[in-house]
């Protein structure tokens, strides 16, 4: 199946396809073609999410990974501290409802195409970014429309589809049937295209946009107006109605919120509200006397 020729059961033009299909070509010619290649991994220790039971996914010579039956794969990108927040949360829950994370950072194997296509991109977000905050004009006229509506095209989601083509190698060997929580559009649709069953596509931004879409996964999202923009499809042609998300496959689950940050959240404002309130009458018994001094 070509997921970049029909999305969701809409049609993408043939202007629109080709377009995609260049793109792919265009960065298969400058990162070059690891289809051929096998990607083997070993679990290594995370040293700063060790608390939260979370091993890395490491490449190794030696085949044959086995993960235990309770293994959730957390698939990410290093793309800016939000989507890396999102993948910490995701993590802590898991390992508070019983199972074991494990790290999938797509943008940490610079000997693969996948990790060379995310890293271009990447810095070419950066930059654009920061060219954003220096000129005004470029951030009017540039920035905020590619970010506000480039972004909300079915037709950019075609084109992110045939990428991940080239980022599905690097995926191949691992358990297929392993849950999968990306916190990303990319490492959904890569894990897709490698054959990966059980895949949750955590959407991080309530702006409904084709670019998070990755058909074939379960879709999440964190407040019901988002829910409602993903479902129809809001915005992302705007020379059509687009038929909507099919049943099953979009979620309103809620923030995401590390498990360490709220287990004990009621304790937590009981308490900071006790502490408020003998702070406000400290603060009253100092103006009283005050007061008495100036009498």
């Amino acid at each position: 199946m070509d997921r970049a020729k029909l999305i969701f059961g809409n049609a993408v033009s043939d202007r629109d396809y080709q377009k995609a299909c260049r793109q792919k070509e265009k960065f298969r010619k400058k990162f070059g073609d690891d289809s051929g290649t096998e990607y083997h991994f070993a679990a290594a220790d995370n040293a700063v999410l060790a608390p939260i039971g979370v091993k890395n996914l490491v490449l190794t010579d030696k085949p044959g990974l086995v993960l235990p039956d309770n293994a959730v794969i957390v698939g990410n990108i290093r793309m800016g501290y939000g989507h890396y927040r999102i993948s910490m949360a995701i993590a802590s829950a898991a390992h508070a409802m019983g199972y074991a994370p494990y790290w999938l950072d797509l943008n940490s194997f610079p000997v693969s195409t996948a990790t060379k296509l995310i890293s271009h991109q990447n810095d070419l977000y950066s930059l654009g970014s920061r060219l954003s905050q220096k000129f005004a004009l470029f951030n009017m006229l540039v920035w905020e429309p590619i970010n506000s509506e480039g972004f909300r095209k079915l037709s950019y989601n075609a084109g992110d589809q045939k990428n991940a083509e080239l980022m599905a190698p690097l995926l191949r060997n691992l358990p297929k049937d392993t849950p999968y929580v990306a916190t990303h559009a990319w490492p959904a649709q890569a894990a897709i295209h490698a054959g990966f069953t059980r895949v949750v596509n955590a959407i991080p931004d309530n702006w409904p946009m084709a670019l998070h879409l990755a058909e074939g996964a379960v879709h999440t999202v964190q407040t019901p107006s988002a829910w409602l923009g993903y479902k129809m499809l809001r915005g992302m042609d705007a020379k059509r109605q687009l038929k909507p998300m099919p049943e099953g496959t979009l979620y309103d689950v809620g923030h995401y919120v590390d498990h360490e940050l709220v287990s004990n959240i009621e304790a937590d404002c009981e308490a900071r509200a006790a502490t408020c309130c003998r702070s406000a009458g400290r603060a009253r018994s100092r103006s009283s006397s005050r007061t008495s001094s100036a009498i």
